[in-house]
């Protein structure tokens, strides 16, 4: 069989794939750029030339907006590194600051360059960087065809003429931005996201954690959205355990007081996050999904494998699913991730992943296609609509 034959024989396979009766999708931050929103890095640059202490008169800024700059500089040359990098830094340090004012020491400081960064700077800091990935990330959407496009598909005619999905379809997004619970909404597909209400609404752990609900009476659940990372239109009032989804045009000093204005995890949530809801739950219904010993596709888009506790989560759902667990991975590097090399090495896991790259294929632990031209399937836009029928 010749290389262009072989690929696609693939690309026939992708429909089945993504057919199956029980699947999941795991969202990276790849599958936003056709909607016109910037890469990480590209947002990692912008957030950091904004928060730059020579743009800003206010004193405690220019210490908040060095300590960013410090650690960008600390981290300077690395690949792979991003701003959910420096917001793990800036979560760490303003940890330690917290425990020690806790402990009784006053006015704790964090020593960086020779700079005294307070916990005043470090609460400032966390909330300027995600109040700018929101205004970056919250604008400029150019199109949301291609989630409809592939939300439609997967939910009403992928394959086999079947006209709804049969079990809901699990999306464990990365990103913040709500394109896809916008593209599920605009095609009229029941989905649970944990809140309650429209445009602004609360969480309500227990419904989150059904396995379906009705609307009306009559319409079943047809999707679970995870924002395993939090989104850019929920916030955390003062006086409230648990974020809320908010009205932009609401008056939001108001109602947030000295709250979060935007509810972001960082990549690596170490501390509190990790302990209460909404973060919490959503890691348990991530690991239950991912482990259900009835066979189940994970099937991974735009996301390069830089965020390790997901990669741990992956890795051992694959191996306690007693073989149900199927991964389907589009990837889009050059080369093939750490990580993905590793798993790949292990017999007692390999045969349940196949990576369907940019510049090959890997099945059973193995490479059984090296490309001669780059292979267009990693494109989230390029899956949307092969799978959609328009192409």
């Amino acid at each position: 069989m010749t290389e262009y034959e072989l690929i696609q024989e693939y690309y026939s396979k992708i429909p089945e794939l993504l057919g199956q009766p029980r699947v999941s999708f795991l969202i990276g931050a790849g599958c936003s750029a056709c909607a016109g929103l910037v890469f990480m890095s590209e947002l990692t640059k912008k957030v950091c030339e904004k928060l730059n202490p020579s743009l800003t008169s206010d004193t405690d800024e220019k210490i908040a907006y060095q300590l960013l700059q410090d650690i960008r500089i600390k981290f300077d040359g690395l690949d792979n590194v991003s701003i959910e990098d420096f917001l793990s830094e800036i979560q760490d340090i303003d940890a330690i600051l917290q425990r020690q004012k806790l402990k009784g020491i006053d006015n704790p400081i964090y020593p960086s360059n020779g700079d005294k960064f307070g916990v005043l700077h470090s609460q400032l800091l966390l909330k300027r960087i995600k109040e700018e990935i929101r205004t970056i990330l919250g604008s400029n959407i150019t199109t949301i065809k291609y989630h409809r496009n592939f939300c439609r598909a997967i939910h009403y005619n992928l394959t086999k003429g079947r006209t709804r999905t049969k079990h809901p379809v699990n999306y464990f997004i990365l990103n913040y931005d709500t394109l896809f619970e916008d593209a599920l909404a605009l095609e009229g597909i029941a989905f649970n996201d944990g809140f309650v209400g429209g445009a602004t609404a609360w969480w309500d752990h227990l419904r989150f954690g059904g396995e379906e609900f009705f609307l009306g009476g009559s319409r079943p659940l047809e999707a679970r959205v995870y924002k395993l990372h939090g989104s850019i239109d929920w916030i955390k009032p003062e006086k409230s355990e648990f974020p809320i989804r908010m009205r932009l045009t609401l008056p939001k000093e108001e109602i947030i007081g000295s709250g979060e204005p935007v509810v972001i995890f960082p990549s690596s949530a170490k501390y509190k996050e990790t302990q209460y809801d909404p973060y919490a739950q959503m890691m348990i219904s991530f690991r239950k999904y991912l482990t259900s010993t009835e066979n189940h596709i994970l099937a991974i888009m735009g996301y390069g494998f830089n965020d390790e506790h997901i990669n741990i989560e992956i890795h051992d759902a694959i191996k306690n699913s007693n073989g149900a667990l199927s991964v389907v991975i589009f990837y889009g590097g050059d080369n093939l991730h750490k990580t993905l090399k590793s798993w790949l090495s292990e017999n007692e896991i390999s045969s349940q992943i196949l990576i369907l790259g940019k510049k090959g294929i890997w099945k059973d632990g193995q490479k059984i296609i090296k490309s001669s031209k780059d292979i267009d399937w990693y494109r989230f836009e390029n899956i949307s609509d092969f799978i959609s029928g328009v192409i």
